[in-house]
């Protein structure tokens, strides 16, 4: 595992604000793998946590939130998936999961999201002849971003289906 070191004390470290303001948690994270404190598997499972919310996150790695916009955590997950550990692929099984199903982080099944009151109530869906978008009602722009989704699937749909005719 590789250690910080600043041998000079020539640059700031990550958890300098005067240089570079309140570091988000992500950062947080991140410095501490490059400081040994945490490994890379502990970093994402952080990660994982920060952006959804859950209170598992140890307080040391609480900055300010990643934000919702193209995080790509979850396909950080995805992508690393068969190089994980049983006990973290178990960890993070709840928040790959359709937030419907059984057991996935809005459920209310897994102990996290319990903690945290959520449940499938939050969830609205928009039907459609062939799909259902679900989207957080609770989340800015959710509604809109999920209808003109729900927009697009009804294109494709016909703009692939005239292929087969």
């Amino acid at each position: 595992m590789k250690k910080y070191s600043n041998p000079s004390g020539l640059f700031a470290s990550v958890g300098d604000t005067s240089a570079f303001g309140t570091p988000t948690t992500f950062q947080l994270i991140d410095g501490a793998v490059v400081k040994g404190e945490i490994d890379a598997e502990t970093a994402l499972v952080y990660k994982v946590y920060a952006f959804f919310g859950d209170p598992r996150l140890p307080a040391a790695y609480v900055g300010t939130h990643p934000g919702q916009r193209d995080h790509g955590i979850v396909r950080q997950v995805a992508n690393r998936w068969s190089t994980l550990s049983p006990a973290t692929q178990q960890l993070l099984q709840a928040y790959l999961a359709p937030p419907t199903y059984p057991g996935s982080w809005f459920d209310g099944i897994s102990p996290a999201s319990a903690r945290q009151g959520k449940t499938a109530s939050v969830w609205t869906k928009i039907p459609s002849t062939h799909a259902i978008v679900w989207y957080r009602a609770v989340d800015a722009d959710a509604e809109t971003a999920a209808n003109n989704l729900a927009a697009e699937v009804v294109k494709v749909w016909n703009t692939e289906t005239l292929l087969f005719n």
